[in-house]
């Protein structure tokens, strides 16, 4: 009778195991059962959902793991390109034309006759000659013009793309600078394109005082990397409203750098001796963002002679006590004799008229 009390347990037991038991193997068959028809759904919906691959070792995983669909996702990188397009040409306030949208590749943004002026110029050049409607004012994401691309070429065609390209629109941009800085002008001069850099600056609408994102205009990178066509530029434009005026040539750059801070600083310093002639009212004493010191500063320690001539100039206003970040004033940084005796004579002069 007692064993029959202690098996009683036992068989409730087991009962019970039993029913969890198939309660388990009833909800396995039913995710199964889940699983194959979404899966089968999944499959008569295209690619919407795949199921993933894994290799041997790691197992095999379910049917219902889903995959982004690629044109979904293609239309959300496009999307994302536009929007980041329109930030971009928004900061160089530029207008964001949209142009059929076939002509586009994203995601530089560049049409196809853009393309075709690095990969097939000859092919860009008979379109170009023929009476084809050509988009040749449309930068791509970066801001470079089709003409920006013609001039920076390394092909033998890229001058005369170029030049056909102003044939067609006597109008075309010149100014406008792409996200490096540069306008068409710009990369005239620097691929030695001389005779089309002058045609562009005989151009009614060309200024030289726009500066870029920068901050530098198109005189000062001129200045800086050109200084040898600066004085025939300034000849050209003596008689002509379009003349760098005084505003113009002591303007800084983000960096603090005015017109004759970059003189000093390009390969002819002499420059600067120059650019005083002409324009004797011009600022000496801007001081640059970084090291806080001027063009005379500069010339002191750098270039003695120009420096002597700088303080041989009677109309010429120069404070010779301005110091920089680390206190340095032009009469601590000269190393010319010359130049020490004219700084003290300076400075005793400035005494005597306060």
């Amino acid at each position: 009778m007692q064993s029959d009390k202690l098996s009683a347990p036992s068989n409730t037991l087991n009962s019970l195991l039993s029913r969890s038991s198939a309660s388990a193997s009833s909800q396995n068959s039913e995710t199964e059962a889940h699983s194959r028809k979404r899966s089968a759904e999944a499959l008569a919906e295209g690619d919407r959902f795949e199921p993933r691959r894994r290799s041997e070792d790691q197992g095999a995983l379910p049917n219902t793991f889903p995959k982004p669909n690629n044109t979904s996702l293609k239309r959300r990188a496009e999307q994302r390109t536009e929007e980041t397009l329109t930030a971009v040409f928004k900061a160089m306030k530029l207008e964001h034309t949209h142009p059929p949208k076939k002509h586009f590749i994203h995601p530089n943004n560049r049409s196809e006759f853009h393309r075709q002026i690095d990969e097939s110029p000859n092919k860009a050049l008979e379109r170009l000659e023929s009476n084809e409607v050509i988009d040749l004012d449309t930068p791509d994401s970066l801001g470079i013009l089709p003409i920006h691309t013609a001039l920076a070429s390394n092909h033998a065609l890229g001058k005369t793309l170029a030049q056909t390209m102003l044939k067609r629109n006597p109008d075309l941009d010149l100014i406008s600078c792409n996200m490096a800085g540069f306008n068409a002008i710009d990369y005239a001069q620097k691929e030695d394109h001389h005779d089309l850099f002058w045609v562009m600056l005989m151009k009614p609408d060309v200024n030289l005082h726009t500066p870029n994102q920068f901050g530098k205009t198109t005189f000062q990178r001129m200045v800086q990397d050109n200084p040898t066509v600066v004085p025939k530029v300034l000849s050209m434009f003596k008689f002509k409203s379009r003349m760098p005026g005084i505003k113009t040539l002591n303007h800084q750059d983000h960096e603090g750098y005015s017109t004759v801070h970059l003189a000093l600083k390009s390969p002819q310093p002499e420059l600067a001796l120059h650019l005083l002639d002409m324009f004797p009212q011009l600022n000496l004493n801007t001081l640059s963002a970084q090291s806080n010191r001027s063009p005379f500063h500069d010339a002191v320690e750098s270039y003695p002679v120009i420096a002597k001539q700088l303080l041989k100039k009677t109309n010429t206003h120069l404070d010779v006590n301005t110091r920089d970040n680390q206190g340095r004033s032009p009469l601590t940084d000269a190393q010319d004799d010359e130049v020490k005796a004219l700084i003290q004579e300076k400075l005793k002069t400035n005494k005597s008229t306060k």
